[in-house]
C-alpha cells in the first residue's frame, strides 16, 4: 500500500502523509524488512523535493541512507537498485552509476526505471542517439497496461518532446503530446505541465496554453501556473512583435496571478530564442 502511495503519488500531499502512516509503525519494529527502508527512502525523496532539482537540507543524504540499508539486506532488490542509482545520477557520482545500474540490470535487463535512467545518463554525456534508442523503444512499445508501465511511457515521451522540440516541429510535438496526456494518470498534472513548458520552449503558444490550462485545472500548483502564464505572456510578446492586438493575451496572462518578476526570471533563464521577447516583455510586466 505504501509503494502504490509513492508510485501515485504527484503532488498529492495526502499520498505522502498516508504513506508516512503506513511505515511508522513497521519502521518501529526491531527488526525492519528491507521493502519498508526502500518506500522510506522514496518517501523521503519525494517529500524532501521543493521543486526542479531542489530539495530541502538532508532530503538526498537520509534518502540515500535508507535505500543502503535495503539494499545490506536484499542486495539483489532492483526497486532499492533503481532507487540508489536515481540519487547517484542526481549527485553526478557516474561511476558509482553506472557499477550499479549494470548490475542492476544484470538482474533485470527490462526493468523499465533502470533503463530510463541509462538513457538519462547518456543524455546528460551528450550522447544522445543512445538515449533515442531507449526513448524511441519504450514509446514504440506504447503506455501498456499497468500504471507503473504508463507512468515510464510518460517519461520517456516527455523526453522525446525535449529532444524534437523545434517550431517547426509542431506535428510531431502533438503527437508525442497526446500520447502523453492520453497515457497519463488522471492526478497527474506534472505531465501536462511539462508538455507546456516544451510548447513554450517551441514557441508554439497556443498549445502551451491549452495543455497549461488543463495542468492547473487537474492541481493548482505554483509551477503549473508559472508555466501557464509564461505562455501567455509569451503570446502576447510575440503578437506585439508582429505588430499585432495582444490586449486579451496580456488580461489573461495577468489573470493567472503570478508575480511578474517570476515570469521575466524565467524567460532570462530561458533559451536564447525565447530571450528575444525581452525586451517587449518589459513593457508589459
Amino acid at each position: 500500500m505504501a509503494r502504490d502511495l509513492n508510485d501515485n503519488y504527484y503532488g498529492q500531499p495526502g499520498h505522502l502523509a498516508r504513506a508516512a502512516e503506513l511505515l511508522q509503525p513497521v519502521m518501529l519494529k526491531k527488526v525492519v524488512p528491507a521493502a519498508a527502508y526502500m518506500e522510506a527512502s522514496f518517501l523521503t525523496y519525494q517529500g524532501g523535493h521543493i521543486v526542479s532539482e531542489k530539495f530541502a537540507p538532508g532530503t538526498l543524504e537520509l534518502s540515500e541512507y535508507l535505500v543502503d540499508r535495503a539494499l545490506a539486506m536484499e542486495p539483489s532488490n532492483v526497486r532499492a537498485i533503481s532507487m540508489k542509482t536515481m540519487l547517484l545520477l542526481k549527485a553526478r557520482r557516474s561511476e558509482e552509476f553506472v557499477a550499479t545500474a549494470n548490475r542492476g540490470l544484470k538482474l533485470d535487463p527490462n526493468d523499465l526505471w533502470l533503463n530510463l535512467q541509462m538513457a538519462d545518463y547518456y543524455r546528460e554525456r551528450k550522447q544522445t542517439q543512445q538515449a533515442l534508442k531507449i526513448w524511441d523503444a519504450f514509446y514504440d512499445r506504447g503506455p501498456g497496461r499497468d500504471s507503473e508501465q504508463k507512468r515510464a511511457f510518460c517519461y520517456a515521451t516527455l523526453k522525446l518532446l525535449d529532444v524534437w522540440g523545434a517550431p517547426n516541429n509542431g506535428g510531431r510535438m502533438r503527437e508525442f503530446a497526446a500520447r502523453a496526456d492520453a497515457a497519463r494518470h488522471p492526478d497527474d498534472a506534472w505531465t501536462l505541465g511539462e508538455i507546456s513548458r516544451q510548447f513554450t520552449f517551441a514557441t508554439l503558444f497556443d498549445d502551451a496554453i491549452a495543455y497549461g490550462k488543463k495542468s492547473v485545472a487537474v492541481m493548482n500548483y505554483g509551477i503549473g501556473r508559472l508555466q501557464l502564464a509564461v505562455a501567455w505572456y509569451g503570446k502576447a510578446a510575440q503578437r506585439a512583435q508582429l505588430l499585432r492586438s495582444y490586449d486579451d493575451e496580456l488580461r489573461e496572462a495577468r489573470a493567472v496571478g503570478v508575480d511578474p518578476r517570476a515570469v521575466r526570471d524565467w524567460y532570462v533563464h530561458s533559451t536564447p530564442y525565447l530571450q528575444l521577447l525581452l525586451p517587449t516583455l518589459d513593457k508589459m510586466l
